[in-house]
């Protein structure tokens, strides 16, 4: 994400402390190159760092994750990130086992003139030392190493307020509330937003030409008491009542509302995180594939309404669900564009501007002009918005330089012998003076790599 020395788009560039950081970076690939596993270290890294991997069904790193060769089954997986969070440069780290998918390694480091000053280091593995740089956290360290706690030492300082170091909560937060990720494998996304985000959305709709002119919202029944049902329901059947406040309604009884099948796998912690949101009078969207609600709080309480779309002139709105599948990718692409947030995340607008947004298949179900659209959409934002977007794409269109820059551009490749399928990641700066004017045409003939070997179908007819 560092610029190169490059004239072009310069609202691209965000200056940070006299270092120039890019705003995009798009990866291109064949097919089974690697790009999906680029964005799954992401999501993989960052479930592990927030003790949020669940299911943990294996007792190991799944073998997909360590490719072919019999040594990355015993080899120690590494994921370190540099970020720059608070007005603050860190070296954040961890060290996985893969046989028992436990962290053994943690470092923290703050990047301060050029040098590295410990923040703390930890080695779990046999025989291996830990330190950290503050005298009064030493009991704390102690504690973390005896106890064997199998979260990171970032999640566990961070989960005791009384113990909360400020360098340790700056980074936990940035991982927490600023790095978004969208792979093609999610099924729902909950966003905080702003009072006017609906009418926003509809706006960008709009203009990417979906047909929705408005929304409509349905009122939610209210139900009864998520406790009550707990105790009374069959044996592995879902829930999908919560109890939503401590309000009552005129006959004394307490306030609650139906949570539709799709979210009723959501745990107690998120429900209860749901609920504090709204309470601090902010607004929370939750949707999936199948259905978008929206939680607030009015003079009546908490209240939970289902968002439609109106279309056209039609008299009637239409589900989420009944949208067509670019339709609601869009939703979910614009949504992390304006004012996505996790349901942690803070309630000042100003907090909402430093994101990172980790994107897979971005073109996913959308036509080309709506996909070079979108670019300019998150480019648009305003520069004080530090936002920046790191996402795989098969889009050869967006190889123009009036949409994004040279050393914005990456590819994935891997070698020609097949081997062990060991990915290269590798930038279009690499190589010398590339044709600004062609770049989409001399990757498609294979200049730069990262495109399918495609045989004839002449060769092959002998194989039938």
């Amino acid at each position: 994400m560092v610029a190169g020395d490059h004239e072009e788009l310069p609202g691209h560039i965000c200056n940070v402390e006299g270092l120039g950081l890019l705003r995009g970076s798009f990866i291109y690939g064949s097919n089974a190159s690697g790009k999906s596993n680029f964005i799954r270290a992401f999501k993989y890294s960052r479930e592990m760092i927030l003790d949020e991997r669940r299911p943990k069904q294996e007792k190991s790193i799944p073998q997909s994750y360590r490719g072919k060769d019999d040594n990355y089954s015993t080899s120690p997986c590494y994921f370190e990130y540099n970020i720059y969070t608070s007005g603050e440069f860190y070296s954040y780290g961890i060290e996985i086992d893969p046989m028992t998918e436990r962290i053994v390694g943690e470092w923290l480091y703050q990047m301060i003139d050029g040098a590295e000053d410990m923040i703390y280091s930890i080695d779990r593995n046999e025989g291996g030392t830990s330190k950290i740089a503050f005298p009064s956290m030493d009991h704390i360290l102690k504690e973390y190493i005896e106890s064997d706690d199998s979260r990171s030492f970032l999640t566990y300082v961070s989960s005791f307020k009384e113990r909360d170091n400020e360098e340790i909560r700056q980074v936990h937060r940035w991982f927490k509330q600023s790095l978004v990720i969208l792979s093609s494998e999610n099924k729902e996304i909950s966003i905080l937003n702003r009072k006017e985000f609906l009418d926003r959305l509809v706006f960008y709709l709009k203009h990417l030409d979906t047909g929705i002119v408005g929304y409509e919202r349905n009122r939610v029944d209210e139900i009864k008491k998520r406790s009550e049902y707990n105790r009374n329901r069959p044996s592995g059947s879902k829930d999908p009542y919560v109890f939503i406040n401590d309000e009552t309604s005129s006959d004394g009884s307490k306030k609650k509302v139906r949570i539709p099948d799709e979210y009723s796998e959501f745990d107690q912690d998120t429900i209860d995180k749901i609920v504090k949101t709204v309470n601090e009078g902010r607004r929370c969207i939750l949707y999936s594939n199948e259905d978008m609600f929206e939680f607030y709080k009015d003079e009546t309480g908490v209240i939970c309404d289902e968002i439609s779309f109106l279309h056209g002139k039609r008299s009637f709105p239409v589900k989420f669900k009944d949208e067509s599948q670019g339709t609601r990718r869009l939703i979910q692409m614009l949504s992390m564009f304006e004012m996505t947030s996790p349901l942690d995340g803070p309630s000042s607008e100003d907090e909402l501007a430093d994101r990172t947004l980790i994107m897979d298949e971005l073109e996913c179900s959308i036509h080309t002009l709506a996909t070079l659209d979108l670019i300019r959409i998150f480019y648009n934002r305003p520069e004080s918005e530090r936002s920046q977007l790191i996402a795989t794409t098969h889009e050869s269109r967006l190889l123009n330089q009036e949409l994004i820059r040279k050393d914005e551009v990456w590819f994935v490749d891997v070698p020609e012998d097949g081997g062990e399928r060991a990915s290269s990641l590798y930038s279009l700066e690499s190589f010398d003076d590339p044709d600004e004017s062609f770049i989409d045409i001399a990757y498609l003939e294979g200049k730069y790599g990262g495109i399918p070997f495609l045989r004839t179908l002449d060769d092959q007819e002998d194989d039938y």
